[in-house]
């Protein structure tokens, strides 16, 4: 067996499903699992204002909370960047049978 291939483990790999459901749009997989990821692209494309905030903070909530079981206590919180045409969100986890909370920033910009 080759030893050329990194795996994540523990807080990494979860950090990394995590992105994977916020930047998977519902629908672009094609099989069993059409209502996978979340419904961020349609916010990204609204005009960006603090109303959407709220908005985006939820939907991240409820995707890591339907998807990701390995993360409890999820909260986030979302600030906007109009310089920078994106918005901010800060993810707070805590990973299943560990007592430390991890945090997680993302930027949610618009790709075309």
């Amino acid at each position: 067996i080759r030893k050329d291939l990194v795996l994540d483990t523990d807080e990494a790999a979860i950090r990394r499903a995590i992105k994977n459901i916020l930047f998977i749009s519902r629908g672009d997989l094609p099989y069993d699992k059409i209502d996978f990821g979340s419904g961020l692209p349609q916010y990204l494309f609204e005009n960006i204002t603090p109303v959407f905030e709220t908005l985006i903070s939820d939907e991240i909530v409820r995707s890591i909370r339907a998807y990701e079981k390995r993360a409890t206590n999820v909260k986030a919180t979302v600030k906007v960047s109009p310089d920078f045409n994106a918005y901010e969100a800060t993810i707070y986890y805590r990973p299943i049978n560990k007592s430390n909370t991890v945090t997680l920033n993302v930027i949610l910009e618009r790709v075309r």
